[in-house]
């Protein structure tokens, strides 16, 4: 498959955040020499320790998630100019969503310290990949995470034209646990079965990566008072020797295969790209309501590849 195909599988555009990186811009001054800096998020009332390295080598993302207008704010909503240790970041996310992706980099970056050379120099971040030769060899010696981040807007009919806001307002929160309850990350793609269909593509590229067909969203939840479920999942890139099981129909060997689909997510190494798909579902036997209940259904996929150990 072809860059272009790929392009066409999912786009990169805007979702209308700010494209500023946090702690990098100009309203927010940070000590680039103290990447042990301990910062304290405040994530919708949990309390988060982290160091400034820990947080810059989240996926772009998930910092744009964490950080939309491109700045920094404290608790009271005003814009922190020069952060430090003193300070405490407000931050309107998920906090179980935060926790998952720290605790899948930090296992990660716990696995590259004790497979790491005794050179002290071998687990430092490389500073500088940005010559072709150098990114070809990246998924060679660095390990990498594939992000893919769901979502989901749902629009429930209401089954009556004569039913009340509070019970409108259940029928909203009973549809949102059932669809919390659907977390296959692949059930959502219908036409991930169709031959030559840019699902099928995205979706055989992923299982060809490290995905299965039936792998489940590692963090799946509602968000507070919105009908919007909110799903990520962080998979370890396979590796070329790991792929002994892969073989396409043409006869690829594995590990071409392998090394194909990796060149293929370097396209979006630091490049979060989106695709949206609309859908309509009918779920049945919905507390309180008789009959089935039309929903339909918005979701925003993202996809990027985190190379951990690369600043």
């Amino acid at each position: 498959m072809s860059e272009a195909q790929v392009s066409s599988i999912i786009t990169q555009v805007s979702d209308g955040r700010n494209d500023n990186h946090p702690l990098q811009d100009n309203n927010t001054s940070i000590n680039d020499d103290l990447p042990n800096l301990t910062l304290t998020l405040n994530v919708r009332g949990t309390i988060f320790v982290i160091t400034r390295e820990e947080l810059m080598n989240l996926p772009e993302s998930i910092l744009l998630c964490l950080f939309p207008s491109g700045v920094v704010v404290d608790v009271h909503g005003n814009v922190i100019n020069n952060l430090t240790s003193a300070d405490t970041i407000a931050v309107d996310f998920s906090p179980e969503c935060l926790k998952y992706t720290l605790e899948i980099f930090k296992k990660l970056a716990g696995e590259i310290r004790t497979t790491a050379l005794p050179d002290e120099e071998s687990i430092k971040p490389d500073v500088d990949h940005t010559k072709d030769e150098d990114t070809e060899d990246i998924l060679q010696t660095k390990p990498a995470l594939i992000v893919l981040r769901e979502d989901l807007d749902y629009y429930c009919l209401p089954p009556s034209s004569e039913i009340s806001r509070s019970d409108m307002r259940t029928l909203k929160e009973e549809c949102g646990k059932r669809l919390v309850n659907l977390d296959v990350i692949f059930s959502g793609l219908k036409k991930s079965t169709e031959p030559d269909s840019a699902e099928k593509h995205l979706v055989d590229m992923l299982c060809n990566s490290g995905f299965t067909y039936d792998d489940t969203w590692g963090y799946r939840s509602n968000e507070p008072n919105k009908t919007v479920i909110n799903s990520l999942v962080l998979i370890p890139l396979k590796k070329a020797e790991n792929d002994l099981q892969s073989q396409t129909v043409q006869g690829e060997e594995p590990q071409e295969n392998s090394m194909s689909n990796a060149h293929k997510l370097l396209l979006f190494w630091r490049k979060p790209a989106r695709k949206c798909w609309w859908d309509s579902i009918e779920l049945h036997d919905v507390q309180g309501v008789e009959g089935p209940v039309k929903v339909h259904i918005r979701r925003a996929w993202t996809l990027e590849l985190s190379v951990i150990g690369v600043n």
